[in-house]
């Protein structure tokens, strides 16, 4: 082997076999940038004229692999390049990719492309195969696949790559932290108008059932998103008391159940944590979707949404604790911005008829529910 040019000499020298041939080629396709890198048959066998399938710019190619063992004439290289030609349109492809360990002049490549008249056609010759293996990015497959060591000085060049590729990554990095610091800060602001716009009202978050008209007017529930949800469920969580559980802030991440020891035996068993944020997200558009309707519509249509609302909203029991009081607390706000009227009883007042209302919600009959709704506004 030539020690001026080893990459070039094992190159054309090819010892290894078909299998590693095409196992190289896909390993330069992936370096290359083409994606959805699908060797066919490397171990033998028919491949259907494609030894490897990919995938570039939204164009679906067929990559064809020639290392013979010798140096071989243009014609036996043409030849080849015609025979895995038709494999382009057996395969519903757009082009080509010929990967081969032989020489080709740059008159000869034009010769191959012209085979191809209008399909795509991308050739790797010995040369620009060699190009590859002898940069940094290569240096691994040259190892890996021509077994030639890193020279001192390819060492040098591997350290350098890397330190350009590390100090990108470090600047994007530190982009992402300065964007996400932003958020954070606009978070902080609003977090805090809001905080101070509560402090100035004479109720508390200390009950669900103290908000106020002025709460209603300044945070519609037509405008109601997760976030403000999550916000709401804090403070409640916060006022209770100093042994809440902090891990019971935010939307759950468990599996939960209602009655019963284990949720083949419980009572009730709500939806999957994965499952929350779109079906909150959806409960919500559907009540800010109907909200205009209800402005003018009747007192019975109206208690009937809240109650949908409602039951929804614990059925999907975002939480891990708090659902009834954050419920409650929206219950009081839709029925202040829709009804003008307070809730002048709490549902603990009797637990029971409530709790047997929401049985009866479950077998999809809202009446019930509906029914004390009415009590407790009156």
């Amino acid at each position: 082997m030539n020690d001026r040019y080893p990459t070039e000499q094992a190159l054309q020298n090819w010892r290894y076999g078909q299998p590693q041939a095409e196992r190289l080629s896909a390993d330069i396709l992936i370096m290359e940038g083409f994606k959805d890198i699908d060797p066919q048959a490397p171990l033998g066998g028919p491949d259907g004229l494609k030894d490897i399938v990919c995938h570039k710019n939204g164009r679906k190619l067929i990559a064809a692999v020639y290392f013979p063992a010798t140096l071989k004439t243009y014609a036996d290289v043409e030849n080849k390049f015609l025979h895995d030609l038709k494999g382009v349109v057996k395969n519903s492809a757009s082009g080509i990719i010929f990967l081969t360990n032989q020489r080709l002049t740059l008159g000869e490549r034009k010769s191959l492309s012209e085979h191809a008249k209008r399909l795509v056609v991308e050739i790797y010759h010995v040369e620009r195969i060699r190009m590859l293996l002898d940069t940094p990015k290569g240096f691994f497959l040259r190892l890996e696949y021509l077994r030639i060591p890193m020279t001192q000085e390819d060492q040098v060049g591997l350290l350098d790559e890397f330190k350009v590729k590390f100090s990108d990554h470090f600047m994007r990095q530190e982009k992402s932290i300065e964007t996400l610091q932003q958020k954070m800060d606009i978070l902080m602001v609003r977090t805090m108008t809001m905080s101070t716009n509560l402090a100035t009202l004479p109720s508390s978050l200390k009950s669900s059932l103290e908000l106020d008209a002025r709460l209603a007017k300044q945070y519609p529930t037509s405008a109601l998103t997760a976030e403000q949800l999550l916000w709401l469920h804090r403070a409640l969580l916060s006022n209770d008391d100093a042994n809440t559980p902090l891990g019971t802030a935010g939307f759950r991440s468990v599996t939960v159940w209602v009655g019963g020891s284990s949720p083949d035996s419980a009572t009730f068993t709500p939806m999957p944590p994965t499952m929350i944020p779109a079906s909150l997200g959806a409960l919500l558009a559907r009540w800010k979707k109907g909200y205009s309707t209800l402005l003018s519509a009747d007192p019975q249509s109206i208690m009937i949404a809240l109650a949908e609302f409602h039951y929804d909203f614990l059925k999907i029991h975002p939480f891990i604790d708090g659902n009834g009081r954050v419920a409650r607390a929206i219950l009081q706000q839709q029925a202040k911005e829709l009804l003008n009227k307070d809730i002048n009883a709490v549902f603990s007042d009797d637990p029971a008829s409530y709790y047997d209302a929401l049985k009866v919600a479950n077998t999809g009959d809202l009446s019930a529910l509906t029914a004390l709704i009415r009590v407790i506004l009156e």
